[in-house]
Formats: C-alpha cells, sequence, structure tokens
C-alpha cells in the first residue's frame, strides 16, 4: 500500500478516537478534567469514581496522540497536495 493510503488510515483511527472521547464527553457532562489542572479529575458515573482512568485517557489524549495528530494531518496534507513533489527550479 503507498504511504497515502496508511497515512490516511492513521488520520481517520485519530479522528474516531477524539469523536469517541467528545462523545462521552457529551454524555457524561459531570466528567471533567479540572482545566489545565489535571490533578483535579472528577469523574463519576452511577455512583461508581472513575476518576483515575479518566484521567489517563485525557493525559493519553493530549500528551501522546495529539502531537501525533498534529504530525499525521501536516503530513496528510503535504501528501495530498503533492507538495512533496514540486521543486524549486520553476
Amino acid at each position: 500500500m503507498k504511504a497515502r493510503v496508511w497515512v490516511r488510515v492513521v488520520v481517520a483511527l485519530l479522528a474516531l478516537w477524539y469523536a469517541a472521547l467528545g462523545i462521552f464527553k457529551l454524555a457524561h457532562p459531570a466528567c471533567s478534567a479540572g482545566g489545565f489542572d489535571f490533578s483535579r479529575v472528577v469523574c463519576v458515573i452511577d455512583g461508581r469514581d472513575y476518576g483515575p482512568i479518566y484521567h489517563e485517557v485525557v493525559m493519553f489524549s493530549f500528551l501522546a496522540l495529539a502531537p501525533l495528530a498534529v504530525t499525521m494531518v501536516i503530513l496528510l496534507v503535504v501528501l495530498e497536495t503533492r507538495l512533496h513533489e514540486r521543486t524549486s527550479d520553476g
């Protein structure tokens, strides 16, 4: 498979991850990461505390996946517009 196909697949998977995170946030608005203070994570659903796991998911999403997502979107734009094939000698 070509690189463009793999980049599209990775971008689609990352988009699905963030969409699922957004849907979860809409379904459970009481879950909060406390803004930029991630030490105050609150997530109680049906009386059960999911704060620690929600904290891990939020930290993974923003510290690990966000840089990858930005890089892959930039790479997708470069590959789709064929910027990597253009030369500067007019």
